[in-house]
C-alpha cells in the first residue's frame, strides 16, 4: 500500500484528501499518533491538518477536488470563512478557480477570512451595569447566597483562559472533535506538550470547581450567566469539565472530558 501511495503521488497527482485517508488507515493500523509521525517524519500540526481534511464542507472540498489548490493553509481558511459566510467561500473558491496561478491566493483567502470574522463582544464598563435590578432580584430571592458566591460571577471569577494561544487550542480541540469527527484521542495526541499542560490545568480548575460546590444546580447558572459556559466551543468544554467535578466518583480526565464534549 505505501509503494502505491507513492507511485500515486508521481503518476497521477493524488489529492490531499487521498493522501489524508491513507494517513487515517496508517493511525487505525499503527495504533498511535508517534508511530505515524515517524513512518512520514511529519509534525504534529501537519498531521492535525491533514485528517481535519475528511470532514471537509462543500467549497473547502471544492478546492480539492477541482484541482483549484492542495495549500493545506489555504484549504483550512476556506473552510473557517465558509462557517461563517457559506455564500463568500463560494464567491472565494470561484475566483480562486479563475485567478489560479495569476495571483497571490493565499493574501487573498487571508483578506477574506478576516472580513468575515466575527467581533469579540466588547465587555460593559462596570459603571453600566444596574445593580438596581440585581437588588430587586436579590430580594425576590429569600434563600442566602452560600458565602464567597455572592457575586453573579461568583466562583468563576478566575476559571478563564490565560490567553489567546490557549483559547485558539482549545477551540480547535473542540472544532475538530465535533465538526471534524476526528477521535478525541487523536486530537489530544496531536498537540504538543505545552498545550497538553495548558488545556488540562484549565480545565481541572473547573473539574475542582465542580468537585467543591455543593450546589450543582446554582453553579451551572452561575456559569452560563458569566458566560464560562455555552453549548458549544470553550464554554462546552468548561461545562463537561464542571460537570465531571460535580459527578463526585468521576476521576479527572483530559481524555474523557474532550470524548464526552462530542453532540
Amino acid at each position: 500500500e505505501d509503494a502505491q501511495l507513492a507511485e500515486n503521488i508521481h503518476r497521477k497527482n493524488l489529492t490531499q484528501i487521498e493522501e489524508a485517508l491513507k494517513i487515517q488507515r496508517d493511525l487505525d493500523r499503527l495504533g498511535s499518533v508517534e508511530a505515524v509521525l515517524e513512518k512520514h517524519q511529519k509534525s504534529r500540526p501537519w498531521l492535525s491538518k491533514m485528517l481535519s481534511l475528511l470532514n471537509l464542507p462543500e467549497q473547502a472540498k471544492r478546492l480539492v477536488n477541482e484541482n483549484v489548490s492542495a495549500d493545506v493553509e489555504i484549504i483550512t481558511a476556506v473552510k473557517t470563512i465558509e462557517k461563517h459566510d457559506p455564500e463568500k467561500a463560494k464567491a472565494l473558491v470561484n475566483d480562486l478557480k479563475m485567478t489560479r496561478g495569476k495571483e497571490n491566493a493565499r493574501d487573498k483567502v487571508a483578506a477574506i477570512k478576516e472580513e468575515v470574522k466575527p467581533s469579540k463582544k466588547t465587555k460593559e464598563p462596570k459603571q453600566e451595569k444596574k445593580p438596581t435590578v440585581r437588588k430587586e432580584q436579590r430580594e425576590q430571592d429569600t434563600e442566602p447566597e452560600p458565602e464567597g458566591q455572592s457575586d453573579e460571577v461568583g466562583i468563576f471569577a478566575d476559571a478563564k483562559p490565560t490567553g489567546e494561544s490557549l483559547e485558539t487550542v482549545l477551540a480547535d480541540a473542540y472544532m475538530n472533535i465535533c465538526e471534524n469527527g476526528i477521535n478525541p484521542q487523536t486530537v489530544l495526541e496531536s498537540m504538543n506538550d505545552m498545550d497538553k499542560t495548558n488545556i488540562e490545568v484549565w480545565l481541572r480548575s473547573f473539574y475542582d470547581l465542580g468537585k467543591q460546590d455543593t450546589d450543582t444546580t446554582r453553579g451551572v447558572v452561575k456559569g452560563f450567566r458569566s458566560r464560562q459556559f455555552s453549548g458549544a466551543g470553550n464554554g462546552a468544554l468548561a461545562l463537561v469539565a464542571y460537570l465531571h467535578g460535580a459527578g463526585k466518583e468521576n476521576s479527572f480526565s483530559v481524555l474523557n472530558i474532550l470524548s464526552d464534549v462530542r453532540p
